[in-house]
Parts: structure tokens; sequence; C-alpha cells
């Protein structure tokens, strides 16, 4: 599941700038 899941975070930057800002605003 987590294999997938990472797949669709690298398959979308607009995902991956948002988790990014998530964990950078913790």
């Amino acid at each position: 599941m987590s294999q997938a899941r990472v797949h669709i975070v690298d398959d979308d930057p607009d995902i991956r700038d948002g988790l990014a800002w998530l964990f950078d605003s913790r």
C-alpha cells in the first residue's frame, strides 16, 4: 500500500509539494 502511495505522490508534483509543506511546517 505504501509503495502505491509513494508512486502516486511521486507522479503528482502538487501532492508532493503539499506533503513537503506539511512536513516543513511541523
